[in-house]
């Protein structure tokens, strides 16, 4: 017997408690407080509302969103304000202006607060870029942080632990906001070899240099997370290099950069992103993913800081994609009467709630912030703990031309593009279409280049001249980076390939829906089609892939399934092939759903955050287990110690 009781014992000292999520998680919408359109298209509301924890625990929330619709004229950028040497921080309001300030072409119509941060340099925690400059490039350390890239076309958005940048720096030079040229830099501080140029900064011992060319340049940005972004304007030719803390020098060896290197004309230095992020110009952190593809996931796979800090209720920041491409920026506010704030799983139904598939967390507690545009100035639409100061934030924004470029049938030496411009807020007076410094003609939509220096960076920019209320204004609204060095060589683009269909019954229907993933590495393909019977549907963009429902479907029916795609490797007329597999599928319809449940054990804990972002004491999702697990092992000890006594 006694062996027998110090078994069980050491059985349950060895078994850690195991977390069970019950059936309670609920949402439920109240009184709507405020409601209205932002654009055709992007609605916004706050609302009160009621939530359950897992274990039960009632919430009073107030709940504020902002939906753009994926056919709407919106889209979505990311941005933070920078002093000369650091992102700086600003309360979203005016972050909101900087961004107007400093991209006149467009109007911010509703943002949200960004990434976590270092409350005393205003770091972000992960990667930041805007408008194709990249700010810090890459994530923090720990594995359960990451970044989003913003593409505003069918792919929606890119998830990215590891981030990549291209090797080397680059020089860009701009005219008025519209790029000219681009040129690989050899490095800084080294003396550029024949048709190369460096950048000299932040030195020292100036060296004095031979038969170059040396441009200085007044500095406006020199920002250092990790890589250099510097932002200046050319003042002048020199005689020998200047550089310190308001100069950096343009050292080249290039004559063909040369004309460019004029006075007035600004240049950039960075390292652009390159892999899975080459070509995303909006780029920002995130702490976790709590709802991903319809799921909403358990604590411990959210993670977040911890998982402490997943269960307990701060006020709240997300944004999200529904199925249909939408785009939803949504807070939970907390901390204030009547206002609880929640846990990151009432958080993602909440989001669920809303239509969205896809959302993830911000930084939240006193740096949750929401506004809208109204009357030509930026309210608040939630009610913010605080009034932050934040080092970034996400904007849903309205250009006044609507401008869609796109790029495509990439080659060594050529690539196909095509435009469209129309009026939005705005009315076109008149554009013009360049390809670097080079004016096109711009009767054409559409153009095929050829012939190019597969070693160098091309870019197709379109400037316009529009009308607002009698004035005229003229902006650029598209600087397209074109790099063909990836595609140098015997390098030949593959079609799409790889298709997978993740079929499962919806009855809802009387039918099933069909998930397709693919391999395109080179973006080819442009759409498809499922064939089955005498039947060809088309099949729409999700995100992370294609999604198509077949209804009214024959119970016990075989079915047999393919699938017509289209792509463009090197014609401009799409071409069609036919999958050679063929897929099958007998529908059943559901009769009884097998319920599951998930055991995780995480012991990390890790904070790198906001520091009133951490968890507070809370009873939100109480834990019977512990206490169980612990009552068991003293009753068994306890046992234990009155045998051996009577012994």
């Amino acid at each position: 017997m006694k062996k027998l009781l110090l078994l069980i014992l050491l059985l349950l000292i060895a078994t850690p408690p195991i977390t069970v999520y019950g059936s309670s998680l609920s949402f439920e919408k109240g009184e709507v407080n405020k409601s209205g359109v932002l654009l055709k298209g992007v609605n916004y509301e706050s609302f009160s509302a009621t939530t359950h924890t897992d274990s039960g625990t009632i919430g009073s929330q107030n709940v504020s969103y902002v939906k753009a619709k994926a056919n709407s004229d919106a889209f979505i950028v990311t941005w933070g304000k920078t002093t000369k040497d650091q992102m700086t921080g600003a309360n979203l309001l005016l972050l909101a202006k900087d961004f107007e300030y400093n991209n006149p072409e467009y109007i911010v119509l509703a943002g949200i607060n960004g990434d976590y941060y270092n409350m005393s340099t205003f770091q972000p925690v992960n990667a930041h870029v805007q408008r194709g400059i990249t700010i810090k490039d890459q994530n923090f350390s720990l594995d359960r942080y990451f970044s989003v890239g913003f593409t505003n076309d069918d792919r929606l958005f890119i998830a990215n632990k590891n981030n990549q940048v291209e090797t080397y720096y680059s020089l860009t030079v701009l005219d008025e906001g519209r790029v000219i040229k681009e040129v690989e830099l050899q490095g800084f501080n080294q003396i550029p070899a024949e048709n190369k140029s460096a950048i000299y900064f932040n030195l020292i011992n100036i060296p004095t240099i031979q038969d170059a060319d040396i441009f200085s340049v007044g500095i406006r940005k020199a920002i250092n997370y990790g890589n250099y972004f510097l932002d200046g304007r050319i003042i002048e030719s020199v005689e020998s290099i200047v550089s310190n803390d308001q100069y950096f020098s343009i050292v080249t060896k290039d004559q063909e950069l040369l004309p460019y290197l004029k006075s007035g004309f600004d240049v950039i230095v960075q390292k652009h992103m390159d892999g899975v992020y080459q070509g995303v110009d909006w780029i920002i952190g995130v702490g976790s993913q709590p709802l991903e593809d319809g799921v909403i996931k358990d604590f411990e796979d959210i993670n977040d800081q911890n998982v402490s800090f997943a269960q307990a209720r701060h006020p709240r920041s997300s944004f999200g994609f529904t199925e249909d491409g939408d785009f939803i920026l949504m807070t939970i506010d907390g901390r204030q009467t009547d206002m609880d704030g929640v846990n990151l799983r009432e958080m993602a139904l909440a989001m669920q709630s809303l239509g969205a598939i896809q959302a993830f967390n911000l930084d939240g507690g006193g740096s949750t912030q929401l506004l809208i545009r109204e009357d030509d100035d930026f309210v608040y639409l939630n009610q913010p703990s605080e009034m932050r100061r934040v080092p970034n934030g996400i904007f849903i924004v309205a250009p006044k031309i609507k401008v869609q470029g796109e790029t495509f049938n990439l080659s060594y030496d050529g690539f196909d593009f095509s435009y469209n411009i129309s009026d939005s807020i705005g009315s076109v007076l008149d554009y013009r279409v360049y390809l670097n410094d080079e004016q096109l003609d711009n009767n054409l939509n559409q153009f095929q280049f050829s012939g190019l220096d597969h070693d160098k960076i091309y870019y197709v920019s379109i400037e316009v001249d529009y009308d607002i209320d009698g004035v005229t204004y003229t902006n650029t609204f598209l600087n397209e980076r074109v790099n063909l060095k990836p595609y140098a060589g015997d390098y030949v683009k593959k079609p799409p390939s790889n298709f997978i269909m993740d079929i499962s019954n919806n009855d809802d229907i009387a039918g099933f829906d069909i998930f397709i993933t693919y391999d395109d590495p080179d973006k080819t393909l442009t759409k498809m089609y499922l064939i089955y019977d005498e039947e060809r549907v088309i099949i729409s963009k999700s995100v992370g892939g294609y999604r198509v429902s077949v209804y009214n479907a024959v119970v016990d029916k075989n079915y047999m399934l393919k699938i017509e795609y289209f792509y463009r490797i090197d014609t401009i007329t799409p071409v069609s092939e036919i999958t050679e597999e063929t897929y099958y599928y007998r529908y059943k319809p559901i009769v009884d759903e097998e319920i599951t449940s998930t055991t995780t054990i995480t012991t990390e804990v890790t904070i790198h955050t906001t520091t009133d972002d951490l968890p507070i004491n809370s009873d939100d999702d109480f834990d019977f287990w512990p206490i169980i697990y612990t009552a068991s092992t003293i009753l068994i000890l306890s046992i234990f110690i009155i045998i051996k006594r009577k012994k």
